[in-house]
């Protein structure tokens, strides 16, 4: 089967990253197809590679990161959550004259949420967390 994921709580809030985490996971090693996984509300605070966990926690947006690259499925943010966030990519560095640096993980991708929505007809289900 082909999933899609979307997640919209962020880690530190909410068990229902954690559960999304481990729910792709299990669907990988059990031979499913992941299509894309969409971070949405807060859940884009897991594109931003400059949060750092306590040594008891998971940082679960770098094991997003790991496990996209793994499995060759592309994770999709939704660009105005991400920017009323602060989560900037490589391409809002080049096309604004006022920020320096990105601080998103080179597994995601900015996209709208409609676009995200058309990307989605091909799978068997869309699971939300």
């Amino acid at each position: 089967m082909q999933f899609v994921i979307m997640v919209s709580d962020f880690f530190l809030n909410k068990e229902n990253s954690n559960s999304a985490f481990l729910f792709a996971c299990s669907l990988l090693k059990l031979g499913h197809k992941l299509n894309n996984v969409f971070f949405y509300f807060d859940a884009v605070l897991h594109a931003n590679n400059m949060i750092t966990t306590s040594y008891d926690q998971i940082n679960l947006g770098l094991e997003w990161n790991k496990l996209s690259i793994n499995y060759n499925f592309p994770i999709y943010v939704c660009s105005k959550t991400s920017i009323e966030r602060g989560i900037v990519s490589k391409n809002e560095v080049k096309s604004t004259k006022y920020l320096n640096y990105m601080n998103m993980y080179p597994s995601c991708n900015l996209i709208g949420y409609t676009e995200w929505l058309l990307l989605t007809y091909k799978c068997d289900r869309i699971i939300q967390f």
